[in-house]
């Protein structure tokens, strides 16, 4: 239970009598009671979403390869050096036109500008 006093006035003024004021008295259990049952009618009701599963198009093993766009493609290639080697397209048509790029593997010059670029 909960209990409000609110203080008693000391002004005393002639001619009238000092009402002594009672203290109030306010049961919260109702009101506690309620917000439980609150909380158990939405956490029983509420229906959380299900898991989806996203369909991967994925080609069939030993068939043709799934066509891709010329300017889509970039290639890296890696070697033992530490040097980092990329190209655009198709290789054929890349070594033919000495289109194989050097770069680091640095993210702010290197290899992560030719990706924020090909983005």
């Amino acid at each position: 239970m909960t209990e409000m006093n609110t203080g008693a006035c000391n002004l005393y003024r002639p001619g009238f009598a000092r009402q002594k004021k009672n203290s109030l008295r306010v049961d919260m259990t109702p009101m506690v009671d309620l917000g439980f049952i609150l909380i158990t009618f939405f956490v029983m009701t509420v229906q959380l979403s299900q898991p989806v599963a996203l369909n991967l198009a994925m080609p069939k093993e030993g068939g043709d390869p799934m066509p891709l766009g010329e300017s889509d493609a970039l290639t890296v290639l890696l070697d033992d050096k530490d040097r980092v080697y990329y190209y655009h397209g198709q290789w054929a048509e890349a070594a033919a036109m000495n289109k194989v790029y050097t770069t680091s593997f640095s993210v702010k010059d290197g290899l992560g500008k030719v990706i924020r670029e090909k983005q």
